[in-house]
C-alpha cells in the first residue's frame, strides 16, 4: 500500500487488545530497616514496609514474602533478589546513593490492563507504536471489547525473564562491588535526605526503572494472544494460529473540503484561482499556435545584444538605468527577419520595411516567413488580461 503513494502513505492500525504495564514503586530505607532482609535464611516475618508493597505472608492464597537481598550495596551501587518460590510478583532492586544518605528499595511488576487500545503508526519516516490509556471517550479500549474483563492481570511469569534482563544490565553487580555505569546513574537519582521533592529536569529512580524494563514488555508480547491469558491447550503453537480481535485501519486521505468554520473564507480565494485558470484555458484555446514569449531572460538578452544602441538609455551600460530610464517606453520591433528593441521616439532600422510601429511593415500580399509570421501575430493581438 505504501507504492500506491509514492513513499508518502501514512497508515494507523488502531487494535482494542490487553496492554502490558510496568509498575514501580520505591522506597527510602535506612539500614535498621533494611537488616531483616539481608543475608537470611528465611524471608522475614515482618518489616515496617509490609503494607506498602503489600507483602502478606498470612494469605494462603496469595502469600507475598519480603525479598531477601545478599548484601548491603556500596555507594552507587545496587544489587537484585534472587530468592523466592515461583508465583512471585515482582522483582526487587536495593541501591545506595550517595554516602551516608538512605537506601532506595524498588519493587518492579508488569500487569495487563484492559483500560487502554494500542496504536501503531507507519509512516515513510518511520514508525511508532503507542498506547493510548485510561481515556474514557477511546471506544477502542480492550474493557469496550469485553465488558467483563479482568481489571488487572499480575504477569507472574514476567518476573523469570525481568530477572535475566536486569542482569544483562549488571543492576546486580553491586554484589560484587561492581560500581557498574547504570547503577551508577541509576542511583544518583535517589532522593537525598535534604531534598524531599523530586528534581522536574530528571527522572525519579521509578520513572528511570520503567525505561529500562519497559523492552521486556515489547519482548513479552512476541506470539502471544490477543486476549488476557493463554488460550490454547498446548504450550507452543508452531505453527502460529491466526486470531480475530477488533481494530480499524486509517489510510492517508486527502480532504476535499474544510472541516472548520474559518476555512470557509478559503473559498473565495479557491474560486477566485479557478476563474483565472478558466480564462486562461480559454485564452490558450482561442489563440491558436505558440507565441514567443520575449520577456523570457534567454530571449530578452538575444534580443538586447542585437539591438542598436539607444540615446535616451545612453549612459545606462554601466550601471544599469536610473530616474526617468525607468519611464522609457519600449517595444519589439523587426526589419526583415531581424527582430530588435526600439524605444518609441526613435528611427525604425530600415524604413522601406517598416510602417506603422508595432506592424512590422508587412502586408498581407508578402509570403510570411515563420519569423514574421509570429512576430505578426505577437505586434497586432491585444490580450484581454
Amino acid at each position: 500500500m505504501e507504492q500506491d503513494l509514492d513513499g508518502l502513505g501514512i497508515y494507523s492500525l488502531h487494535a482494542s487488545v490487553p496492554s502490558p504495564a510496568i509498575n514501580v514503586l520505591c522506597v527510602n530505607m535506612d539500614e535498621e530497616e533494611l537488616t531483616p532482609m539481608i543475608k537470611v535464611e528465611d524471608p522475614p516475618k515482618k518489616t515496617k514496609v509490609d503494607s506498602i508493597f503489600g507483602w502478606n505472608l498470612d494469605d494462603a492464597s496469595d502469600k507475598q514474602s519480603p525479598p531477601v537481598f545478599p548484601n548491603l550495596p556500596l555507594e552507587y551501587n545496587t544489587v537484585l533478589n534472587h530468592t523466592g518460590q515461583y508465583g512471585r510478583k515482582a522483582i526487587y532492586l536495593l541501591g545506595r546513593g550517595a554516602p551516608g544518605y538512605a537506601y532506595n528499595l524498588c519493587a518492579i511488576k508488569a500487569y495487563q490492563t484492559p483500560n487502554c487500545s494500542t496504536r501503531y503508526n507507519v509512516s515513510s519516516s518511520g514508525a511508532q507504536l503507542e498506547a493510548l490509556c485510561e481515556d474514557p471517550a477511546n471506544r477502542m479500549r480492550y474493557i469496550e471489547s469485553l465488558q467483563n474483563a479482568s481489571a488487572v492481570v499480575i504477569n507472574k511469569d514476567w518476573v523469570e525473564g525481568a530477572t535475566d534482563s536486569s542482569n544483562s544490565l549488571s543492576l546486580n553487580a553491586g554484589e560484587a562491588k561492581g560500581n557498574a555505569s547504570n547503577a551508577r546513574l541509576l542511583t544518583q537519582l535517589i532522593l537525598t535526605n535534604e531534598s524531599r521533592a523530586l528534581n522536574r529536569a530528571l527522572p525519579s529512580p521509578a520513572e528511570a526503572l520503567a525505561v529500562m524494563a519497559g523492552n521486556t514488555l515489547l519482548m513479552g508480547t512476541l506470539d502471544t494472544p490477543f486476549v488476557e491469558s493463554w488460550n490454547y491447550s498446548a504450550t507452543i503453537i508452531d505453527p502460529g494460529d491466526y486470531q480475530m480481535y477488533n481494530a480499524s485501519l486509517r489510510a492517508q486521505e486527502y480532504a476535499s473540503g474544510g472541516n472548520k468554520g474559518y476555512q470557509r473564507g478559503f473559498h473565495v480565494v479557491l474560486a477566485t484561482v479557478f476563474m483565472l485558470n478558466l480564462i486562461s484555458l480559454i485564452y490558450l484555446l482561442a489563440s491558436k499556435g505558440m507565441i514567443t514569449d520575449f520577456s523570457e531572460p534567454v530571449n530578452l538578452f538575444t534580443l538586447a545584444v542585437n539591438s542598436p544602441p539607444s540615446d535616451m538609455m545612453a549612459g545606462s551600460c554601466g550601471s544599469g538605468p536610473q530616474g526617468q530610464q525607468f519611464k522609457v517606453p519600449w517595444y519589439v520591433n523587426a526589419a526583415g527577419d531581424h527582430l530588435y528593441i526600439q524605444t518609441s521616439d526613435e528611427t525604425k532600422l530600415d524604413e522601406h520595411e517598416m510602417s506603422t510601429p508595432g506592424t512590422g511593415g508587412f502586408t498581407d500580399e508578402e509570403p510570411l516567413s515563420p519569423m514574421r509570421r509570429a512576430f505578426r501575430r505577437f505586434s497586432r493581438q491585444t490580450s484581454l488580461l
